[in-house]
């Protein structure tokens, strides 16, 4: 459903940003289960001017994370794209994004994040995101 077709990937964009300011978190919860490459539409979801949908974007990434579903790792890296974003608040919900979402493997990114970025509060998000990830994969709480 997530083509390359400007016009579908749009639309299919904004129908599903739609549904989640709308309240439709577990609607969209089935159809990433499902849907092939549709997960790449919460990049998108992450750039909405709407609260509502950023905040329901965040809590996609905390269920499919919670679930275990398959293109996590690759939502991951996909949101990497999003810490070159010009807004800072996009550029911090994509790390706290990938502070659940992400492994070792990004963390070398994170880490150019945290020497190039300007704001402090991004900067802060970048310092949990690294600790959370480090924490979960190996499974200390002192690092």
């Amino acid at each position: 459903m997530y083509k390359n077709n400007n016009n579908t990937q749009q639309s299919f964009e904004e129908m599903v940003a739609e549904h989640m300011e709308h309240g439709f978190l577990e609607n969209i919860i089935d159809m990433l289960k499902y849907e092939e490459d549709a997960y790449k539409v919460i990049k998108h979801l992450l750039r909405d001017e709407r609260i509502r949908v950023r905040i329901g974007a965040v809590a996609l990434v905390e269920e499919a994370t919670a679930l275990g579903l398959r293109f996590v790792d690759e939502l991951a890296d996909e949101l990497l794209q999003l810490l070159d974003d010009e807004n800072p608040l996009v550029r911090a919900d994509a790390i706290y994004c990938l502070e659940m979402a992400g492994n070792m493997k990004h963390v070398p990114v994170l880490e150019k994040c945290m020497q190039k970025e300007e704001n402090q509060q991004v900067k802060e998000a970048v310092d949990e995101a690294i600790s959370e990830i480090k924490r979960r994969v190996v499974g200390n709480d002192d690092i």
